[in-house]
């Protein structure tokens, strides 16, 4: 039987797993970690040229809990020979593609505790005279199932693209894709290429990863392609990113918003919603606009446009397989018609997915909510509505009960070591 499951090997169980090695838990306890990817990658379709992160380095997997660590940021840049140079950049955000291999750099200190290319089927627990004694999982390698016993599981495993539900008849993965896969497919090739004939390109949304692409396809687009961005809003809204605003984002902010009641910790949420929902970096949107100034003024060319205050109302595909967008003019009140060969959804991630995915099963042993949201203690763990002597801890799915960054790298050193040392104790953090 294992002392502690993992599922998923991203960011969030990555820093779990280095907070279990500093406090030696590796030594004394049975671990291992299940992960569907082939190996470790962070966001892999949305590794864009030019694309930085939005948080500082010292927000790394460790920093925070224990800057003298060998995990950091920075050591990871001495380990091969760049510091200095790092240092002469003058720069606090890294590129994604630089934070990723950081990420990957760590993570290859685990390897020998992850299986790779594999996927939970489902898990249910063992319960004997009324209480949770442990949860057998089932999982895929390679079209091969089997089982394990573990005391502990932490679930990990990433949110659900969200497909709104007026494109969800037509999303296939290849005309329509979800902005998360951008990079991963055959369109993100394909607009780099001169063809003959106009290839139009549809970007829905108005967030941080919508800007990107557009932005990228900008830059990077055949002269036979055609770009639009639809935006429910008046443009780009800017991410509030100052100093005070910030400090929501601090560890400290957690065990304030948890204490708070429920009506008041969804007047937070909304109120902290231009931190990090459908906003983007303000040096980003003025990139964007001084491009369009210049395309439309001096290029004379209409080759990428954002549509604001547009709303999308119907999905359909033609004949020859092109897709036709049904939108309103907010402003003026008027359908107009587009039709495009393909769509970028930038539209987010859904959270709730979980519940249906791995707790199916056994939904009667959980505390819910009104919503139906699972109840979590203050260390993350799930609560039971029966004795348990086993925990399921939750990295990613616990905004409405511990904030806004919850699914946020600028927690997940904090949120590793709380999960850790209370997989050392015997009772549930709940205060």
């Amino acid at each position: 039987m294992l002392d502690i499951l993992g599922i998923g090997f991203g960011p969030s169980n990555l820093a779990l797993a280095i907070q279990m090695h500093e406090l030696n838990v590796f030594e004394n306890k049975k671990v291992k970690f299940i992960e569907k990817k082939k190996s470790f990658v962070w966001q892999p379709g949305l590794l864009l040229p030019n694309t930085n992160l939005q948080i500082h380095f010292l927000k790394d997997l460790v920093t925070l809990i224990n800057p003298c660590s060998k995990f950091t940021f920075i050591n990871y840049l001495n380990e091969n020979g760049r510091l200095l140079d790092f240092i002469n950049l003058n720069i606090s955000c890294p590129s994604r593609f630089e934070f990723n291999d950081y990420l990957t750099w760590a993570a290859n200190k685990f390897s020998d505790y992850v299986i790779y290319n594999s996927y939970i089927k489902q898990i249910n627990p063992v319960v004997k005279s009324g209480e949770i004694q442990y949860f057998n999982v089932n999982y895929i390698i390679d079209n091969e199932e089997f089982n394990v016993d573990a005391k502990n599981i932490i679930l990990a495993s990433g949110r659900s693209p969200k497909i709104p539900e007026i494109f969800s008849h037509e999303y296939d993965g290849v005309s329509i894709i979800h902005s998360d896969k951008f990079t991963s497919t055959d369109l993100f090739e394909k607009t780099k290429q001169e063809k003959d004939g106009i290839c139009k390109v549809a970007i829905v949304g108005a967030g941080q990863s919508a800007a990107e692409i557009f932005n990228h396809l900008i830059e990077n687009m055949g002269s036979n392609v055609k770009l639009y961005n639809f935006i429910r809003g008046y443009g780009y809204n800017p991410s509030d990113s100052s100093p005070f605003r910030n400090q929501v984002f601090n560890p400290e902010f957690v065990d304030i918003f948890f204490q708070l009641e429920k009506n008041y910790q969804k007047e937070i949420l909304n109120n902290l919603s231009n931190t990090n929902y459908s906003v983007v970096d303000s040096d980003l949107i003025e990139e964007i606009y001084t491009k369009l100034y210049h395309m439309r003024h001096i290029e004379k060319s209409d080759k990428a446009t954002i549509l604001s205050m547009t709303e999308i109302e119907k999905v359909e595909r033609t004949r020859d397989n092109k897709i036709n967008l049904t939108y309103k003019d907010k402003l003026t009140g008027n359908n107009k018609i587009e039709e495009v060969d393909y769509i970028i959804l930038s539209t987010g991630y859904d959270q709730v997915f979980i519940k249906n995915k791995y707790f199916i099963g056994f939904n009667d042993l959980l505390e819910q909510k009104n919503n139906g949201e699972i109840e979590l203690n203050r260390d993350y763990s799930v609560k039971f509505n029966v004795p348990s002597n086993s925990k399921i801890f939750l990295q990613g799915y616990s905004e409405s009960s511990h904030g806004i960054s919850d699914s946020l790298i600028s927690v997940i050193a904090n949120r590793a070591n709380i999960i850790a040392k209370s997989l050392m104790l015997k009772e549930v953090i709940s205060k």
